[in-house]
């Protein structure tokens, strides 16, 4: 085997938990059937702007994986893309992703994973996770996009007092208060250890309001 098809059977440690964050975020899980072959298929794949490539460097690194995460460019209206993807065709992996998701596409996944919920040390490292990928910082407000189902379990976990609000399709919670924007970047970016993960260009924005 050329990877770790278990990796995720067991979130043992800060890193899956960030991991199953990103991955809820940002990945694509799928499970289809190809009459044609009459057979199943599965995917599982991450994308990312290439100056983000080496958060799928670390996770093909965790996977013990020897596909490697690969740089392409894409051609679009406005010009090139540079991205990152890292992508694994496993039955195991993705009907694992899937239990613990609730399904394969985005809109069915409504809630934090019973595999972090209840683990307090395991669930910041997924919120920051799934903050890495969905989530943003600016000069006046910090914001995570999402489900509404999704945020209202999140807003509900961790005592966020923000409403949900909705801009077109997109739900948000936005952090304006500068206790609440203080007190979330401290709770998934602060006292993290060398071998913790995040987005560098997010943690350097949130630096200023780090303890």
């Amino acid at each position: 085997m050329n990877y770790n098809k278990n990796y995720f059977d067991k979130i043992d440690s800060n890193n899956k938990a960030y991991f199953l964050g990103f991955i809820h975020a940002d990945g694509y899980i799928s499970k289809s059937f190809k009459e044609k072959y009459n057979k199943y298929y599965y995917v599982f794949r991450m994308r990312v702007h290439e100056d983000d490539g080496y958060i799928l460097e670390k996770l093909q690194e965790e996977m013990k994986s020897k596909i490697k995460a690969k740089y392409i460019t894409l051609k679009t209206n406005k010009g090139n893309y540079r991205q990152c993807v890292f992508k694994i065709a496993n039955k195991h992996l993705v009907e694992r992703l899937i239990d613990i998701y609730g399904g394969d596409l985005k809109d069915k996944r409504l809630s934090i994973p019973k595999e972090v919920k209840y683990n307090e040390e395991y669930l910041r490292h997924y919120i920051r996770g799934y903050f890495d990928g969905d989530g943003s910082i600016s000069k006046e407000e910090v914001s995570i996009s999402g489900r509404y189902e999704f945020l209202k379990d999140l807003k509900s976990t961790i005592n966020l007092s923000e409403n949900i609000t909705k801009m077109k399709s997109i739900h948000r919670i936005r952090l304006r208060s500068k206790d609440s924007i203080s007190w979330f970047l401290n709770y998934i970016y602060g006292n993290l250890s060398e071998k913790d993960i995040f987005i560098h260009r997010k943690r350097k924005l949130a630096d200023k309001y780090l303890l």
